[in-house]
């Protein structure tokens, strides 16, 4: 299920990747961020914050029961966000839908002060019942068993030998932010990437090694 606080910490972490997640390069003593490497690609991954702030902001609109915003329909695959039309299947996989949705604002006065249920509120705002959100960089386990994923990229410009060496740097570093640093269950980081695999090889290559002596 796409609960918000899975979404917010998604967003939390896609923003600290971007501009707070600081990198020491080996061989130079370099300090590096993401955002001075990602060059055209920095905007990737930014459907998944306009999604989550327009969710937010549907949801508080049917929870206090006001008019939500005739401009915004959190549908998938393609949600129209503030007028403009937005394709979600490049984040959000194995999407299940509801079979419709209430298009029809709930009305506070007639609930009362009683506690509206987020999944009740999600059923009226959108069409998307669980996601299974395959994410480069974070999985989410419910104890529904759903396997809940956010993928997300994080590439760079590779002009010069030096930049490469830099996004090799980084990439190592956030896999072992994520295997070694990171914990907020039920959320883990998996990352994947060219240089991870390149160091697994050889790590592999070296465990293998004593087998083929002659």
């Amino acid at each position: 299920m796409h609960r918000l606080k899975y979404l917010k910490e998604a967003v939390r972490l896609h923003r600290y990747f971007m501009n707070n997640f600081t990198v020491e390069v080996p061989s130079t003593g370099e300090r590096i961020l993401y955002k001075d490497l990602c060059g055209l690609s920095c905007d990737a991954n930014i459907v998944i914050e306009y999604f989550y702030n327009a969710l937010l902001e549907e949801y508080e609109k049917e929870k206090m029961g006001k008019a939500r915003s005739e401009t915004t329909n959190l549908t998938y695959p393609i949600a129209k966000l503030f007028g403009f039309d937005v394709h979600l299947e490049r984040n959000f996989y194995g999407v299940r839908l509801h079979s419709s949705t209430n298009k029809q604002n709930r009305s506070s006065t007639s609930e009362g002060k009683r506690t509206i249920p987020e999944e009740t509120i999600m059923q009226a705002i959108t069409n998307i019942e669980y996601v299974q959100y395959i994410f480069c960089y974070l999985t989410i386990e419910n104890t529904k068993n759903f396997f809940q994923v956010i993928f997300m990229i994080f590439q760079g410009q590779v002009s010069s030998p030096s930049m490469e060496t830099k996004l090799n740097a980084w990439e190592v570093a956030l896999y072992k932010y994520a295997t070694q640093t990171y914990t907020n269950e039920p959320i883990k980081i998996l990352v994947l990437g060219p240089e991870i695999v390149n160091q697994e090889l050889i790590k592999d290559s070296q465990r293998m090694a004593p087998y083929f002596v002659a």
